[in-house]
C-alpha cells in the first residue's frame, strides 16, 4: 500500500504555490494583452457592417420608391441642410419617407452610420447622395445608355466621410474624416459593396 507522506499530504492540500500562481496570473495577462486588440477590431467591423446593412435598408427603400413612381430616382439635395446645396430639393430622407418612415422623434437610425461622430448630429444623415440622377430613370442616364458603365457599378448613395464640406453660413468649412479605409456604397441595382480609399 502506497502512502503519502505527511509532507506530500499537506502540500496537496495546499493547492497552488506562489510561484505557480504568478505563472497563471502572467498567463491570463498576456491572453488578455493578445485579445484586447482583437476585441476592438471585432467592434470596428461590427459598426463598419451596422453601417453596411443601414446603406441596404435605404436601398430597399430606393427600389420600392422605384417600384411606385414608374422607376424614377427621387429627386432629393445630395445633403440635408446646413450643407450647402445648388439645390432647394428635400433631404433624401424626406424624399423616402413613404418607404422609410421618420420615428417619432423626426429621426430615423438607418441613416446614421455608427462611426460617424459628426454629420449625423449636424444634419440627420451619415449618407449623401447623388442627386443629379433625381426625377431621372437609371437607363436614362448617358453613361448608362452609351454602356460606359452598368446600373449595378453606379453608387448613388454613399458614406459620406473623407472630404471637405462647406455649411450654408458661407464662411465655414467642415473637415469630414475617414470612417472606414473600405467606404460603404449603395449602388443602383439596390446592392451594398466597398470602395477602397487610398
Amino acid at each position: 500500500m502506497n502512502r503519502m507522506s505527511a509532507h506530500a499530504r499537506g502540500r496537496a492540500a495546499a493547492g497552488f504555490t506562489l510561484v505557480e500562481l504568478l505563472v497563471v496570473i502572467s498567463i491570463i495577462g498576456i491572453l488578455i494583452g493578445l485579445l484586447l486588440p482583437v476585441l476592438a477590431n471585432v467592434r470596428k467591423d461590427a459598426r463598419k457592417i451596422t453601417c453596411a446593412s443601414n446603406l441596404r435598408q435605404v436601398g430597399i427603400a430606393f427600389q420600392a420608391y422605384r417600384t411606385d413612381n414608374k422607376e424614377i430616382m427621387p429627386i432629393a439635395r445630395y445633403m440635408p441642410p446646413p450643407f450647402l446645396s445648388a439645390d432647394t430639393d428635400p433631404p433624401l430622407y424626406d424624399a423616402l419617407e413613404d418607404q422609410l418612415p421618420h420615428n417619432g422623434e423626426d429621426t430615423n437610425e438607418v441613416w446614421q452610420c455608427p462611426d460617424d461622430e459628426v454629420v449625423y448630429d449636424l444634419c440627420g444623415s451619415s449618407y449623401d447622395y447623388l442627386s443629379f440622377v433625381g426625377g431621372m430613370r437609371v437607363d436614362q442616364l448617358f453613361f448608362i445608355e452609351l454602356g460606359f458603365i452598368q446600373e449595378s457599378e453606379l453608387v448613388i448613395v454613399r458614406d459620406f466621410d473623407n472630404t471637405s464640406a462647406e455649411l450654408d453660413t458661407g464662411t465655414e468649412q467642415l473637415e469630414v474624416p475617414a470612417r472606414h479605409l473600405r467606404r460603404n456604397n449603395l449602388f443602383a441595382d439596390g446592392h451594398v459593396g466597398v470602395i477602397v480609399l487610398e
